[in-house]
């Protein structure tokens, strides 16, 4: 009895059938084992186009094109042209590229460093076109263990629905991939990606977009991803052009993974989608984002900006004039175990909400986030929403302004959900929130705001929230600025203690109606039931005045610890009704261009009037429209660097029909001034419309006072 299968086998029909489907298979897996290879041979490069300089002929629509000479040298394509695929990497070598604006399409799933292992290639492409057709191509560069690969385009176009730079499903290599006034459009991007082997070498890769350089790809890109390797680093750097990463981005994706940004002078990255991330849940990888110089923009248009979400540390830094706009929240420190950083010292960074310390997971490993704005170009972030300083349970969140502003438009809330730890620390800088301000709440957790050195803590609604013994929460400013922008701000402080101000300022901005008894019993900041005052403290007007409705008549002078002992003009304010007194030991402080007293001023025996005139564009001057009595007080100038001979200042502008009486510590006309050790001698005058005194400062002179600061 015959078998079926025999029977099958000599069946002529069948036996056509199934080389047909050997062949559509072929067809269908891509087509590579069908094109047949032909290498150049020409040591001494030509024309692309020429037969002669080929192994086997001028490669054609099907052919493998292959560039595997040991040396260096320079192709012409003189037409444009067609091969399937494009080959270079047997062996070191330096091929130049140029295309007399002609285009190269290529067909098939070609690998252009297919034959490198081990080898180090460097490929300079000109002035022309290439195009990549091939929907399932994945062509790509240093995807080869061993090998090191840089691509340079110059003045060229490139389409391509995949393209990779140190990118395999094995183990890769190096890749490096320049563009220097190129576009480039890809579908499917991937830098330094593969699934490799455990324990395999990791790779690096890098591209720069510059001179003008377009990069758009379409769908989300993920830089450094291991799968079963690790260690792979992915760098991308944008300088004078533009990065268009459309469908979103990941920076770092699998343990030890990374990938970085750098947006330098004039560089553009936009990233679209739904991701934009440096680090991943869940996996020891990390990200970071450096954004430096003139006109660096990153535009986060349609998502999120998570810094930090592997067990690394991510980062984001911003100097100079960059500028970051996210339409989404700014997320730092958003998973189990992550820490993220975001540094700025100059620039702005522009974000619809803020999370500083986020998770909802209650296990060991919390995430820790932190914001540190650090001069010293007076750095500003913007949060149009709200703003948290960890969020949920467990979590630490960290806000340190040193220089600049950092603003919120909305509520900020710090140990939302305890047990937390958020810690604000307002050192020289300024913070502003524009609604309500929450610290504390969460049982068990911990929060402190500490404002000093000159910091300014701005906010008309405060809530210090305890809920339990053990979660302290507490704001305190030592040597800083409390300011409101209404006389009357609402302060719950818990318990009594919570909220206090030693040696430092509380501040009216922006209002017409300030009361120098504020911090009196019964008043918005109740020295006994609201603001503990400490030490000798200062009231400020800032390009403000006071009220109106109650005489403002007031002794500065240290004393009681509830005593303002300092009165400070600022920014154009005006002091009236009633009169100012700057008693023994206080002071009067006049910065920012010319303030005004509507009322009488006397200045007592060992009082002080001090006038900052670091900025010369708009020095600290005094208008009086009233009788002002200086009765041998100290002259304090503050000057940014040693003074210029002969250099003018009017401090004092006193109206004509108004007495000016004064005299100072040390002589009524000339005064010795000392700034870092070396001596000046000012000579003060009385000149102009009216009575105004001047201060000139005429030649070096010895003396041991110390007014300057």
């Amino acid at each position: 009895m015959k078998s079926t299968s025999s029977s099958n086998n000599r069946n002529p029909v069948l036996q056509a059938i199934t080389r047909l489907a050997c062949i559509a298979w072929l067809v269908w897996a891509g087509g590579s084992a069908q094109a047949t290879t032909m290498s150049w041979t020409n040591s001494a490069g030509g024309d692309y186009n020429n037969a002669a300089n080929w192994s086997g002929g001028l490669p054609g629509s099907a052919d493998n094109a292959a560039f595997n000479l040991n040396n260096a040298y320079t192709v012409d394509l003189t037409t444009s042209w067609t091969n399937f695929a494009l080959q270079f990497g047997a062996n070191n070598g330096t091929e130049i590229f140029n295309f007399h604006s002609n285009t190269l399409l290529l067909t098939g799933d070609y690998y252009w460093d297919q034959y490198g292992a081990g080898t180090t290639n460097t490929v300079f492409m000109n002035n022309g076109t290439i195009v990549s057709t091939n929907a399932a191509g994945a062509p790509r560069i240093g995807s080869t263990l061993g090998s090191v690969d840089t691509l340079t385009f110059s003045n060229m176009t490139f389409n391509a629905n995949s393209f990779g730079v140190a990118s395999s499903i094995n183990t890769i290599g190096q890749g490096t991939w320049n563009l220097y006034n190129s576009t480039a459009t890809i579908t499917n991007f991937n830098l330094a990606n593969s699934s490799g082997n455990a324990g395999g070498s990791s790779g690096t890769g890098n591209v720069l977009v510059a001179s003008g350089s377009v990069l758009s790809v379409s769908n989300p890109i993920v830089v450094g991803q291991g799968g079963n390797s690790s260690g792979h680093k992915g760098i991308i750097t944008v300088s004078n052009g533009t990065f268009n990463a459309n469908g979103g981005l990941t920076l770092g994706y699998d343990p030890s993974c990374s990938g970085s940004l750098s947006i330098l002078d004039n560089g553009h990255v936009f990233i679209g989608g739904t991701i934009a991330e440096l680090g991943t849940r869940y996996d020891n990888s990390y990200g970071s984002i450096l954004i430096n110089g003139s006109n660096a923009l990153l535009a986060v248009p349609t998502a999120n900006l998570w810094v930090g979400q592997g067990l690394h540390e991510s980062t984001l830094t911003i100097n100079n004039g960059a500028c970051v706009i996210s339409n989404g929240a700014l997320i730092v420190g958003s998973w189990v175990g992550t820490t993220g950083r975001v540094t700025m010292t100059g620039g702005s960074l522009n974000a619809a909400g803020l999370v500083v310390g986020q998770t909802d997971i209650d296990v060991g490993l919390f995430p820790s986030g932190s914001i540190w704005l650090a001069g010293p170009n007076n750095p500003v972030m913007t949060i149009t929403g709200n703003a948290y300083l960890a969020q949920h349970r467990g979590n630490n969140g960290l806000l340190v302004v040193s220089n600049g502003t950092f603003h919120v438009t909305a509520d900020m809330y710090m140990n939302w959900i305890g047990p937390s730890e958020s810690h604000m620390v307002v050192a020289g800088g300024t913070v502003q929130v524009d609604n309500e301000m929450d610290v504390g709440g969460g049982a068990g957790g911990t929060s402190t705001v500490f404002v000093t050195n000159g910091g300014v803590l701005e906010n008309h609604k405060l809530y210090i929230q305890v809920t339990i013994a053990d979660s302290p929460a507490w704001v305190t400013n030592n040597g800083g600025v409390f300011q409101y922008t209404t006389p009357s701000p609402s302060i719950t402080p818990g318990t009594f203690g919570n909220l206090g101000i030693y040696n430092g300022a509380v501040s009216f901005r922006g209002i017409d109606t300030a009361d120098v008894f504020c911090n009196q019993s019964g008043k918005a900041l109740d020295s006994t039931t609201k603001m503990a005052f400490f030490g000798t403290n200062a009231f400020r007007l800032n390009n403000a005045s006071n009220s109106l409705a109650v005489n403002q008549t007031y002794t500065f002078a240290p004393g009681t610890a509830t005593n303002f002992a300092r009165l400070e003009l600022l920014n154009g304010s005006t002091y009236r009704h009633g009169s100012v007194t700057i008693g023994a030991g206080g002071s009067l402080y006049l910065s920012s261009g010319a303030s005004t007293i509507s009322t009488v001023l006397t200045a007592a025996p060992s009082s002080t009037i001090e006038f900052d005139l670091s900025n010369t564009n708009a020095p600290g001057c005094l208008l009086s429209t009233t009788n002002m009595y200086l009765n041998g007080c100290t002259l304090q100038l503050d000057l940014a660097t040693p003074p210029i001979v002969n250099t003018q200042f009017l401090i004092i502008s006193n109206s004509l029909a108004s007495q000016l009486s004064y005299s100072f510590a040390g002589g009524n006309t000339k005064q010795n001034f000392t700034i870092n050790g070396t001596n000046y001698l000012t000579t003060i005058s009385l000149a102009g419309n009216g009575t105004e005194v001047l201060v000139r400062t005429t030649i070096p002179a010895r003396g041991t006072a110390a007014f300057f600061r």
